[in-house]
């Protein structure tokens, strides 16, 4: 139970850092992050994962040049406080996790509540300011500002996003079109994980899957390890070929 809690408690801290997403670490799967990633090193390997993704989405859509973009700029979620904090938030609201993931209204209502919360209890977030004072000079509108969740959703250039993903000192991780996605083990980022993301996962086991950095190498790590074993194979592959012959 305790263990439950405790990813539980991460979870909405890394989708309130995602900002649409309350399972997420839940962004990755709730069941992705266990404890070895409440350390400085694991949330690194998570924040990676998810520029991965955006990187990987943005070039499989080359026509499109721009769009909505949710930039985390976060709370040291490995704090004894924050955890605890956190943890009595959670256990004194019931929150819809399917709901959180699938109704964008629904997550931005709760991360609003959830970010007056963390300044009520004295949490404070040292990083979003730096990261506000960095973008100064492109005035950008923010379409939401949540300072202590460390939330900022707004229009960008593809190019800029990259750029804050890899120069800005001051953000954790970029999330492309500025919500969760329904699907994270998706390699071809058509929005379903079916017999193209299989081809596509024994191209990746072969060697042959271009990937431009060590972002897009987590991600395709983290997509091709479907059966959430935590080793990559052909059991992936043929696990997910299973569960598409049943459908």
């Amino acid at each position: 139970m305790r263990k439950k809690l405790k990813n539980c408690i991460i979870s909405i801290f890394l989708c309130t850092a995602v900002s649409l997403s309350l399972t997420g670490i839940s962004t990755l799967g709730a069941s992705a992050f266990d404890d070895e990633y409440i350390s400085e090193d694991g949330m690194a390997l998570g924040y990676s994962i998810i520029n991965g993704y955006t990187k990987m989405s943005m070039k499989s859509n080359p026509q499109k040049t721009s769009s909505k973009i949710a930039v985390y700029s976060g709370v040291d979620i490995t704090s004894p406080y924050v955890l605890t904090m956190g943890g009595l938030y959670i256990l004194s609201h019931h929150v819809d996790f399917d709901e959180f993931l699938s109704d964008n209204d629904y997550a931005m209502e709760f991360i609003g509540d959830f970010d007056s919360y963390m300044k009520k209890v004295g949490i404070k977030n040292e990083k979003s300011p730096n990261f506000v004072k960095s973008v100064s000079d492109k005035k950008i509108k923010f379409e939401k500002q949540l300072d202590t969740a460390g939330i900022f959703i707004f229009e960008a250039e593809n190019d800029y996003a990259v750029k804050l993903m890899e120069n800005n000192p001051y953000v954790d991780f970029v999330l492309v079109d500025g919500k969760v996605p329904s699907n994270m083990k998706d390699l071809n980022f058509d929005g379903v994980t079916d017999i193209k993301d299989a081809e596509l996962m024994q191209h990746y086991l072969a060697g042959d899957l271009e990937l431009a950095d060590d972002d897009e190498a987590s991600y395709a790590l983290y997509a091709t390890d479907y059966n959430k074993d935590k080793e990559i194979n052909i059991e992936d592959v043929t696990d997910l070929q299973k569960d598409i012959f049943k459908k």
